[in-house]
């Protein structure tokens, strides 16, 4: 897989990760299950922009 594929799919978990935060009631399950769950969306998207970023700077020059 090259960084275009990975950039993409961990982009792809990162929005599912943060759909899936906010169907979830926070009521319902535990704060640090929630907070994982928003964590994992976060580092997930910034390191998928950071390939898919790599990617652009690799096709441009």
């Amino acid at each position: 897989m090259n960084n275009r594929d990975k950039g993409l799919v961990l982009v792809l978990v990162g929005c599912m990760f943060l759909m899936l935060s906010f169907i979830l009631p926070i009521s319902k399950i535990p704060t640090i299950l929630w907070s994982m769950i928003i964590g994992i969306s976060i580092i997930s998207n910034i390191v998928g922009t950071g390939l898919l970023f790599r990617f652009l700077n690799e096709k441009a020059s």
